[in-house]
């Protein structure tokens, strides 16, 4: 759906109001978002600001880096305290692994026309960056189609380990499902990329190979030699110590670098942790 998005924020009162003039005004498209949560009465939304020729638009809300793809995420049963992702990405971040900045808002959606009103309140959400390529974000190469060749193929990928979207096959490496994110899989499936598919699902079954072989911890020919260890002890961390329910079976993305190794990250959906609702991280 196409929609105008107004930000309000505090004024020298130091309160926001929507009497307030606002600090942006963006137009966007807007769809709701999310896998278990999808059917909530208070819906998640993905937005992509535009500009007036509907093509995508960088923007910069609340002084965050300016980009074009974002979610509002909304906070839900299984975290009543609503602070579980943004707390686990700002811990992230304060250890050097970007993780998607955030902002809390209050949001009103409305859908008939006229003035906006409290009847309109949506509620508490976290304004979030979507994880996605970019110099602000997950800082790897774009892939070109022509990108077949070495250094070039080798870089950057974006994957993840989750529940695949709508049209997605998705695909098996080192005895593991996954999917792509960016190229997505609608582009790396072009039959004049298929260097680069093979690039990655063979690097992929290297790695995995390697891990499951006697030598496992050499540091030429085993694990190491595919993984940023340093990045993936850090993942794990972030995971255990929040006792993420969906740590490393959803929601766990990965990207490779050009000419780099495979990094984990950035950390993603922690409604289930924390003590949540969930009840699966209560105990550790």
């Amino acid at each position: 759906q196409f929609a105008s998005l107004s930000f309000f924020e505090p004024g020298a009162s130091g309160k926001t109001s929507l009497t307030n003039s606002p600090t942006l005004i963006a137009r966007a498209a807007i769809n709701l978002r999310g896998s278990s949560t999808l059917g909530y009465p208070k819906s998640s939304f993905a937005v992509e600001f535009h500009d007036e020729f509907d093509a995508n638009e960088n923007i910069s809300p609340l002084d965050l880096p300016a980009g074009d793809d974002w979610v509002l995420y909304a906070p839900n049963n299984f975290e009543p305290i609503l602070v579980h992702n943004p707390l686990a990405f700002e811990l992230s971040n304060q250890i050097g692994r970007y993780a998607p900045r955030t902002r809390f808002v209050e949001v009103y959606v409305n859908t008939g026309g006229g003035a906006v009103s409290s009847a309109n309140y949506n509620g508490i959400y976290v304004l979030a960056e979507k994880i996605k390529r970019g110099e602000e974000r997950v800082d790897v190469d774009k892939l070109e189609p022509e990108h077949i060749s070495s250094p070039e193929v080798t870089g950057g990928y974006i994957m993840k380990v989750d529940r695949l979207g709508p049209g997605e096959g998705g695909f098996s490496a080192a005895g593991q499902s996954m999917a792509y994110v960016d190229p997505s899989e609608t582009e790396i499936e072009l039959p004049q990329r298929d260097p680069q598919e093979q690039y990655v699902r063979n690097y992929l079954n290297a790695f995995g190979n390697a891990l499951n072989s006697a030598g496992f911890t050499n540091q030429t020919t085993g694990y190491p030699a595919y993984v940023d260890v340093d990045a993936w002890i850090d993942h794990h961390i972030l995971n255990v110590m929040t006792f993420n329910v969906d740590a490393l079976r959803l929601s766990a993305y990965f990207y490779k670098p050009r000419n780099g190794k495979l990094v984990f990250g950035p950390i993603w959906d922690f409604d289930r942790a924390l003590g949540s609702t969930d009840g699966r991280d209560a105990n550790p």
